[in-house]
């Protein structure tokens, strides 16, 4: 993970980045295992983290208005992206943003996000998905994900959608929605405070500018240094996959022509 870095170039970034599309809201979010090399005097030995790879789903809370919110610092810039945290309102834990470019009209990644269904077959430590609403204007989903050092975690989302004819951009909210879902199983712990949103928007020269905000609690008792070592990693691996997923469905496309 690298450093913290400097305020005042994570503003310069935004402004190269092509500015901030930044819609919020709670959403529950897989989870993977990470090591992490210890700082400590036992530097050698390695640490399991857990990497927080949200889905998208919104929470229960309103977010407040981004006026009153800190300012995003930037945390790392792998592969072409660019990672920026801040605190979570009335929390110890950080919101993240990952914003990548891609080739890819806005369109064909916005599919990739909208096929929920499709995400088991990419998504990591996914255990069971069952679409349990589906039209063209709402997806109500449950999942449940496998973390290696706690019990399972299960959710319910509620996931819309909203296009702009006028500017092309297109995006993706989720709301925790355990209410249209089944209870909670035994064993299992309830993601409820979680929050993401997807931003897809048509590229300054051409492709897409996506951005991913996220911020999730896994609730239970996972201590916080260990998802703090690992928040970043989550959503910057699960915006990889989901670029990744897309090109591989326009190269599939493009043979079937």
């Amino acid at each position: 993970m690298a450093d913290g870095g400097d305020g005042d170039r994570s503003d310069k970034i935004g402004q190269d980045w092509g500015g901030e599309h930044d819609a919020c809201i709670l959403v529950p979010m897989r989870t993977r295992p990470v090591i992490v090399r210890s700082s400590s005097p036992r530097g050698s030995r390695l640490l399991l983290g857990l990497a927080v790879t949200s889905l998208f789903l919104p929470g229960v809370t309103r977010a407040a208005p981004e006026e009153h919110k800190p300012e995003w610092r930037r945390i790392a810039e792998p592969e072409g992206m660019l990672i920026e945290a801040r605190p979570m309102r009335d929390t110890r834990l950080r919101e993240i943003r990952v914003q990548a470019r891609s080739p890819l009209p806005p369109e064909a990644i916005f599919q990739v996000i909208w096929n929920v269904a499709a995400q088991r077959e990419f998504a990591p430590n996914l255990k069971t998905l069952k679409v349990l609403r589906s039209s063209d204007e709402e997806i109500v989903v449950h999942e449940r994900i496998k973390i290696p050092v706690a019990q399972d975690r299960d959710y319910v989302l509620r996931l819309t959608k909203k296009l702009d004819p006028t500017t092309g951009v297109h995006q993706v909210f989720a709301v925790g929605a355990s209410e249209l879902g089944p209870p909670p199983e035994r064993g299992v712990v309830r993601m409820t405070r979680l929050s993401s949103s997807f931003t897809i928007a048509p590229g300054k020269d051409g492709g897409t500018l996506l951005t991913y905000v996220s911020f999730g609690d896994p609730a239970g008792a996972i201590p916080e240094w260990i998802i703090r070592a690992a928040d970043v990693r989550g959503p910057r691996d699960f915006v990889r996959a989901l670029l990744t997923r897309a090109k591989q469905e326009q190269q599939k496309q493009q043979r079937e022509e």
